[in-house]
């Protein structure tokens, strides 16, 4: 983009850049090193690569840190600024920065850019805030003696590539500032998501994607004192910066909430002398643990999240509602000037960072002040559902216990599934996951039961934690139990025992989803029984246990050894096919499963993230094959091809091909799994819909100030309730525990489906455990379906009423989901 004369915030950008010493000489400066100006054009992430690897080899106080790689195989990069003399020495302070003990004056920020990737302006902007930091001279000799600063430029270089290609194909040879041009407007999925099309920034806690875990652990090696968070959103917004609005969680300490104020005030002073517009303290809260301003917060730091005006909408120049051109180099020039007052203020106050963290680190130590001592979760029942748990816990450092012998003594605790205060006695095999640790009041959020809301108005989900998440019946416990030791990773002795006849494998929760997709591959025919069977002397084969039979093939004893090695499981040899107790294995309550040919809509119309939750889910989770559709692909001669077709929540036509398509697809004998708007809008195409209005709002008038919060009242946000269900139904057998269920919608279903048999449902005057529910929503005023099956001719529908694969974390949802693929409809047809 170039322009007759020169732009004012270019003008603005490259004094600020030259500010405090001489311009920037070509050895550090982008626009030297990519032969242009800042806001000419996006960065294409492999120039951003070779300039941050030119950088590490040419200034000598930077240093390139590669910590990763992105599923298409990019580079994930921090670049390391400090004095040369801090360089030299960075091992030493980076771990007397990490002892509580030791005495350190350095300060430790983290400048992050471009978690969503078409907010491309933020890449560009660490660009030039990595040429000022690289010439170590007037106040950036400065900050460079007191500080180390860590920059990543591009935390999402997939999603980021997506959105340059698409812009660079698409972009005039002189801007086009309408925003109705093609340059404007990116299609689906857009450049925002990674390559599984998951939102990285709601997964800093969850560490669900290949980049997050990555990015976890070189941040932990670090955990810094500052984190700073760079976004766009909607062109026609000015810039927002810190303080955050409420609610803030109630861990997060008077020091952090005052330095968002620091930071603030200081950032005005800037923008208020160029003249800029920004906002503070409104729409972005401190509450939803994964975001990449909380999740930093609750480790101690100070998390801020800094949003400019423009993203994926924007392009080089395009014009706002008011009228008023908004270029590039407008967007870059304001997150530098953003990016330089936090590290300028970071300097001033280092050694109260220095200071509070340590205290921050020593109140999770000690555990003090928490709500409870620690957190209990019954082995019994529930023992296949605590590998995956304590495996979240070790990639965050969070420590496991186990109760070795039972104990008389019984605890006052918080129970999960009721939201009752009882007492519980631990006894041997339990789990006890202790409050205090390096990470306490990070634990203390994620396993909250009621996380408190200072204000209803929030930007996301209002409810977490992990029992929920899981599906487990938990304590949060006021007292610790006795003769605790190490949790046991030992792996039991797991050969196939045996058997003339065959073989059975209790298994449920993810356990069992994982272990039949890989039987499926491997060209297995397991069979499971809809009822409870049992051969006497503890020899139990509970209904939806995956048993093998010697008659069905050649090689199924040594396949079968090899699933057994790979999984770790346990088998029970089966004595043969009459059964004392429940059907013969030849009856038919007994069914052979077959591994289905599933399909996954795709594309225009649907949403980007669900269809990414379950992509993800069978690329690497069950290592299972999916073929994804698009919807403008959807034909009846299509989807013959598939057994099973899922339909995520979009926004669908209701008398679109697609659906009609889907519903012929059921008739004769496929079915669909649906969720959220998905399941809506097909269940009416259908003619089965059972919709549920929340309660009408009051006669009365409204104020116009007041008309967001009357909205509130018949929203949901992200709300936990507690479910009834059908133990019998082909859905649950997977689940041991309590099953929770994350309301995200106002739209719902009620029981009364044409041909629906529901499987789990909210049950009417119901509240929910955790979480805001507007007052129009709560109690609920009848039976609310949850999940279950719909009967259209030799098929159906299997319906969820929200995401049963939620950012990938929700995994009691992705339990049922595994059972609606593999189980549900041999037992429904």
């Amino acid at each position: 983009m170039r322009f007759s004369a020169l732009n004012p915030s270019l003008a603005f950008l490259l004094s600020l850049l030259a500010s405090s010493g001489s311009l920037l000489s070509g050895q550090t400066s982008p626009a030297q090193f990519l032969g242009r100006a800042p806001g000419e054009a996006f960065t294409p992430h492999h120039r951003v690569v070779d300039y941050c690897e030119h950088i590490a080899e040419t200034s000598p106080v930077a240093r390139l840190i590669n910590y990763g790689t992105t599923p298409e195989g990019r580079p994930l990069q921090v670049l390391v600024f400090s004095s040369e003399e801090n360089l030299a020495r960075l091992e030493d302070i980076r771990l007397q920065h990490l002892d509580s003990g030791a005495d350190s004056d350095v300060g430790v920020i983290w400048l992050s850019y471009d978690v969503h990737g078409n907010e491309a302006v933020c890449t560009e902007a660490a660009l030039e805030v990595i040429g000022r930091l690289a010439e170590p001279s007037g106040d950036v000799g400065r900050w460079l003696d007191g500080l180390v600063i860590l920059i990543d430029p591009c935390l999402n270089p997939d999603g980021h590539e997506r959105y340059v290609q698409f812009f660079q194909r698409e972009s005039s040879a002189t801007p086009d500032p309408n925003p109705r041009s093609i340059e404007h407007n990116e299609p689906w999925p857009g450049g925002r998501y990674n390559h599984y099309l998951f939102d990285l920034n709601r997964d800093w806690a969850w560490l669900t994607q290949e980049e997050s875990r990555a990015r976890w652990e070189l941040y932990r090696q670090w955990m810094p004192h500052v984190h700073g968070d760079f976004h766009e959103m909607g062109f026609n917004s000015p810039y927002y910066f810190p303080p955050a609005v409420e609610p803030y969680h109630e861990v997060i300490t008077d020091w952090q909430r005052a330095f968002q104020w620091e930071i603030g005030q200081a950032t005005a002073a800037k923008f208020d002398a160029r003249g800029e517009t920004y906002y503070t303290d409104e729409d972005f809260d401190l509450f939803y643990p994964s975001y990449g301003d909380t999740y930093p917060m609750y480790h101690g730091a100070i998390g801020m999240t800094y949003e400019q005006g423009g993203s994926g909408g924007a392009g080089l120049l395009v014009e706002r509602n008011d009228g008023a051109l908004l270029s590039l180099a407008d967007r870059i020039a304001n997150h530098v000037s953003s990016s330089l007052a936090l590290v300028e203020t970071s300097h001033r106050l280092r050694e109260q960072l220095v200071t509070e963290f340590r205290e921050y680190q020593r109140v999770n130590e000690a555990g003090e002040g928490f709500a409870y001592a620690g957190y209990l979760i019954p082995a019994e029942g529930q023992s296949d559902l605590l590998p995956d748990l304590v495996s979240f816990l070790d990639m965050h450092e969070i420590e496991a216990l186990q109760v070795q012998r039972g104990s008389n003594r019984s605890i006052v605790s918080h129970r999960y599934s009721n939201g009752m205060t009882e007492t519980v006695a631990p006894v041997a095999g339990d789990l006890w996951i202790p409050s205090a640790g390096r990470h306490g009041r990070f634990l203390s959020v994620l396993m909250d039961p009621s996380p408190v809301l200072s204000d209803s108005l929030t930007y996301d989900i209002t409810s977490w934690a992990l029992p929920y998440a899981q599906g487990l019946e938990a304590y949060a416990c006021l007292d610790a139990p006795m003769y605790l030791e190490g949790w046991n990773r030992g792996a039991e002795d797991v050969a196939l025992p045996a058997s003339d006849f065959g073989w059975m494998f209790p298994l449920n929760g993810p356990k069992l989803g994982r272990f039949l997709a890989d039987a499926f591959q491997a060209g297995l025919t397991p069979r499971m029984a809809s009822e409870d069977i049992s051969w006497g002397n503890g020899l139990d084969c509970p209904r939806g246990t995956p048993m093998f039979l010697i008659a069905d093939g050649e090689d199924v004893q040594s396949v079968l050894s090899g699933l057994v090695e790979r999984h770790g499981l346990i088998g029970k040899a089966i004595p043969g096919g009459m059964t004392p107790v429940g059907p013969d294995l030849g009856s038919s309550f007994v069914q052979k499963l077959q591994g289905p040919r599933v399909g996954l809509v795709t594309g225009s119309g649907a949403s980007a993230t669900a269809v990414g939750a379950a992509w993800w889910h069978f690329e690497q989770q069950l290592h299972y094959p999916v073929t994804r559709i698009s919807t403008e692909d959807l034909r009846e001669e299509t989807l013959a091809a598939f057994d099973i077709f899922i339909l995520p929540s979009g926004w669908y036509g209701e008398d679109s091909g697609a659906m009609k398509a889907l519903t012929a697809f059921a008739r004769n004998g496929g079915w669909v799994i649906a969720w959220g708007s998905g399941f809506d809008v097909l269940a009416r195409q259908a003619g089965v819909a059972d919709r549920v209005m929340p309660e009408s709002g009051p006669e009365d008038r409204v104020d116009w100030a007041d008309q967001r919060r009357d909205r509130a009242r018949g929203r949901i946000e992200g709300a936990t309730f507690i479910t009834e269900n059908d133990p019998s139904h082909p859905l649950m057998w997977s689940t041991p525990g309590p099953l929770y269920t994350l309301q995200n919608s106002s739209r719902r279903q009620g029981l009364a489906v044409s041909g629906g048999q529901p499987a789990a449902w909210i049950q009417g005057r119901d509240e929910p455990l955790a979480g805001f529910a507007g007052e129009r929503l709560t109690p609920v005023p009848e039976d609310i379906w949850v999940m279950g099956s719909i009967s259209l001719g030799s098929g159906g529908i299997l319906g969820f009423s929200d995401d049963p694969l939620f950012r990938g974390f929700w995994t009691s949802g992705s339990n049922l989901f595994n059972q609606a693929i593999f189980v549900a409809p041999s037992f429904l047809r």
